[in-house]
């Protein structure tokens, strides 16, 4: 039983050339696969290509073969490819298809013709430690919330091959525990693909390790005892310390808010917030607490920029440079040049990451508030992204982050959200 891609090459439309490929890949049922590379290298589109999903996209040109148990998984009925394999998408509300949480873990075991698919939703949530109450609709979960229903969806329905792209995204703490153990726990005869930037709480678990540059498998065997470490840090994939912080005299108050914070008639959390001109400020808390609802009436309320944590809500240009206003400085900062006519939407999640990111700045606002911006960014990115708040971004910024190691690196005060009170942290 192997999922198998044979000489398969794919050449996107949006930037017009090669992104992956040549490549040749086989992965048996019972390996546990950790897939590696920077920001662009081709990760998404070889899981894609692995699954099926490439050879009716309109963004791109596909060549090679893909199968699947020796089948083309694309001539397989959408209810009987999803028996065989289930696709995790970096984008959650991607995958949203029902209305209520209890039936869409549900739905996969029922499309498979299951009697104890209630039983199964309600087993896969506990294991991935959902909280939220199953009559709630998937769309107005939070990202991490949703994130952690959409894997128990995947694991109620199992599959015999399960293929996970950037499956910590927008998880706190617990959350990331809680999957990691969920995963781990999947039975042996099932294959299992992981894609992560945030490799290491996947390492112990991985049987083998692939390595992508630039569209190329530059290495492929059993997972070392230890990771390669020279190679992690030339493609930007090891951890990296922060920028050195730098102090700055801070200006007058722009605005202050009071709790608590209601949202659906609830109280969210209490507290009370005041930002001065020049001040960056990082704000932690788990997931569903409130963070984004309380960012966005933040910017509401101040007139700042708005980057949500879905970044690509905020694309909507028909180039990289007419989304950050023609900026080709903010361009090159952002090491977005090569990229100037690419259609944004084609572009790899960390690429549409940073030119949200780089367009938010480009606004004349007061403030610029920035959810989750660090996803889909490998870690030399991240340190990156580091930088360029400081050098090119507004005097004045918030960001919402799980990445506690980067935000506290950064700000001049940092801000928590527990037990149903903002606070500041020392």
């Amino acid at each position: 039983m192997t999922l198998r891609v044979a000489g398969f090459t794919w050449r996107s439309s949006a930037v017009g050339a090669t992104q992956l490929g040549p490549v040749d890949l086989a992965v048996e049922r019972g390996e546990r696969v950790l897939l590696l590379g920077a920001s662009g290298s081709g990760k998404s589109t070889l899981l894609r290509a692995l699954a099926g999903l490439l050879g009716t996209a309109r963004s791109g040109v596909p060549s090679g073969q893909v199968t699947l148990d020796g089948l083309d998984p694309e001539q397989s009925p959408v209810a009987g490819r999803a028996a065989l394999l289930g696709f995790g998408f970096q984008e959650g509300r991607d995958q949203v298809l029902t209305g209520t949480v209890r039936d869409e873990v549900a739905l996969g075991p029922r499309w498979a013709g299951q009697t104890d698919a209630s039983s199964r939703a309600q087993a896969a949530l506990d294991a991935v430690g959902s909280r939220v109450h199953v009559e709630r609709d998937p769309a107005e979960l939070s990202g991490g919330e949703r994130q952690r229903v959409l894997v128990a969806a995947h694991l109620a329905a199992r599959p015999g091959w399960l293929i996970f792209d950037e499956l910590l995204t927008g998880l706190d703490g617990p959350g990331r525990e809680a999957v990691v153990r969920a995963v781990s726990a999947i039975p042996r005869d099932v294959g299992v693909v992981v894609a992560e930037h945030e490799w290491s709480a996947w390492w112990s678990w991985a049987t083998r390790l692939v390595i992508l540059e630039a569209g190329r498998v530059v290495y492929d065997a059993a997972r070392p005892a230890e990771p390669p470490q020279a190679l992690l840090t030339r493609l930007g994939l090891a951890p990296l310390a922060p920028p050195p912080k730098v102090m700055r005299e801070l200006g007058g108050t722009l605005f202050r808010w009071r709790g608590p914070l209601i949202r659906q008639g609830r109280s969210l959390f209490d507290g009370c917030f005041e930002l001065r001109r020049g001040e960056r400020v990082v704000l932690f808390g788990d997931n569903g607490v409130g963070k984004t609802t309380w960012l966005r009436t933040l910017a509401d309320l101040g007139s700042g920029a708005w980057l949500p944590q879905d970044a690509d809500l905020a694309l909507s240009a028909s180039t990289v440079l007419q989304e950050v206003g023609g900026n080709t400085e903010l361009l090159a900062a952002f090491d977005l040049a090569d990229r100037a006519h690419a259609l944004p939407q084609g572009l790899s999640r960390g690429e549409r990451q940073r030119v949200a990111v780089a367009a938010t700045m480009a606004l004349s606002c007061p403030f610029v508030v920035l959810d989750e911006p660090t996803a889909g960014l490998d870690h030399r990115r991240k340190a990156e992204l580091g930088r360029q708040l400081g050098a090119y971004g507004a005097p004045t910024w918030l960001v919402a982050t799980h990445d506690r190691v980067w935000g506290a690196g950064l700000a001049d005060r940092v801000l928590e959200i527990r037990d149903g009170v903002l606070r500041e942290l020392p």
